[in-house]
């Protein structure tokens, strides 16, 4: 994520906020929120080509999804980071 961070930071300021979520078998996931004026699209295809699946969904906040993400904070095992 900090990787991200650092590419999305060049053509403009951006700001996120991410959580990686650990599930019982040993996978990890990344959620977060991201402000940039960086292209959704051209987030997705950069984190598939170096890491896999990804879904990138404009923010609504009727979806709560601040809520969603700060979920896993209080969880063992997670980490999480503020970048801006």
């Amino acid at each position: 994520m900090n990787h991200l961070c650092r590419v999305i930071k060049a053509p403009a300021e951006s700001k996120a906020f991410w959580i990686t979520e650990r599930h019982k078998k040993g996978d990890v996931h990344v959620h977060a929120l991201i402000k940039t004026v960086v292209k959704g699209e051209i987030i997705k295809q950069w984190w598939e080509k170096k890491y896999g699946r990804c879904t990138v969904d404009p923010f609504d906040k009727s979806r709560k999804g601040s809520e969603y993400v700060t979920k896993y904070i209080e969880q063992k095992y997670n980490d999480y980071d503020f970048v801006v």
